[in-house]
């Protein structure tokens, strides 16, 4: 008989509000991959619905109805499910995914958790958090890291984890779907692009500042364009500090997925993105994977795609004038850009593909944890 799994995590297409998320493309792409026949699936959706946060009331409600639903699939399916696995971002997030976890643990299954938050750290900061953190963690069979840094992050916060139970899988796409992007076709001004969260952590106001120094040279400015596609908090903050300096080349695109995202990614000559925290950033994966030259920050498990100068540039986070510094280099250096770009897509096909995520799901999965308590 087949193995049951219950699945706690994103599995819409598409938010309420259009957004769609790393976690979504993660839980959809596993249970369309190869691995989704060899197991019996128990979802329960855990989607956001909105960019923005919703009332507590709102969160605590829906949080208790999959809590609820978690519970009675376990009684009433029970003997057919053998492993939980659950996506968590941070905050009240993982105080209930958790919660799900040790219910699971109550009812003598298997479990594994997959933290996928580049705030994760600073949960670790509020005491009560620390302790529940550690608590699930050392319950879990299997903890999912999206990167060396990841793994090293918990051993060192969660004090006796056994370091056996803890395993890499990084962040996967499929090349493929990419391949018809990676054209070099020369345009009257260089595209300089980001997509993602319009969020403080995302890095969003040093963007900003890294465009000003860009058009504070007319000369440099007009060589130039900035596209910038998503949504967030400081959508409306920054569309102001736009409007306001009169800037002719910089572009605010609001949501763009699908043929939107691949045409935008197709024109793209470089890729800018520095966030202040991250975890394993899907919107790098792809730039790298159209074969575009990227400029991003080193933070989270971003140490195990981009390699400084060969694959793209890492820079410290909190840093507009080293970002303006490496820009120059790629904005100048056509030659050098396009020897980038080819190094970065052949990473994504040799290292960040499905099947190799697959392949260590599927131990996780299928096998007993070698230190499982």
């Amino acid at each position: 008989m087949k193995k049951g799994v219950l699945f706690v995590g994103s599995f819409m297409k598409e938010a309420k509000d259009g957004h769609v998320g790393g976690q979504m493309f993660a839980c959809n792409s596993l249970l369309n991959s190869k691995i989704a026949d060899d197991y019996n699936w128990f979802l329960v959706d855990s989607t956001s619905e909105s960019v923005f946060t919703p009332s507590f009331l709102n969160r605590v409600s829906k949080a208790f109805k999959r809590i609820f639903k978690c519970l009675s699939i376990l009684v009433g399916n029970g003997s057919k499910v053998d492993t939980l696995l659950i996506f968590t971002v941070d905050g009240y997030s993982f105080i209930e995914k958790g919660s799900i976890l040790l219910l699971g643990k109550l009812f003598g299954k298997r479990t594994i958790i997959a933290p996928r938050s580049g705030l994760f750290p600073n949960n670790f900061k509020r005491p009560i958090f620390k302790w529940f953190i550690r608590l699930v963690f050392k319950k879990a069979d299997w903890i999912v890291c999206q990167g060396q840094s990841w793994k090293d992050f918990f051993l060192a916060e969660v004090n006796s984890l056994n370091s056996d139970k803890l395993i890499i899988i990084n962040n996967w796409i499929n090349p493929e779907l990419y391949a018809d992007r990676i054209k070099y076709i020369p345009t009257q001004k260089i595209i300089i692009t980001y997509i993602g969260w319009f969020e403080e952590f995302k890095g969003v106001q040093d963007l900003i500042q890294v465009i000003d120094l860009i058009n504070s040279n007319s000369d440099l400015g007009s060589q130039v364009e900035f596209r910038l596609a998503g949504m967030g908090s400081k959508f409306q903050e920054i569309s102001s500090q736009v409007n306001s300096k009169s800037y002719n080349n910089v572009i605010l695109l609001g949501w763009v997925k699908n043929e939107e995202k691949t045409k935008l990614l197709k024109d793209t000559d470089i890729y800018l993105q520095l966030s202040h925290v991250e975890g394993f950033p899907n919107s790098i994966l792809e730039a790298m994977a159209s074969g575009k030259p990227v400029l991003c920050t080193n933070v989270g498990a971003v140490s195990d795609l981009v390699t400084d100068g060969v694959n793209g540039f890492a820079i410290p986070p909190h840093n507009p004038a080293e970002a303006y510094k490496k820009l120059l280099v790629l904005i100048e250096d056509q030659s050098f850009r396009l020897t980038i770009a080819k190094n970065a897509e052949e990473t994504v096909r040799d290292r960040f593909v499905l099947e190799k995520a697959v392949e260590k799901f599927n131990i996780i999965l299928s096998e007993n944890p070698t230190c499982a308590e």
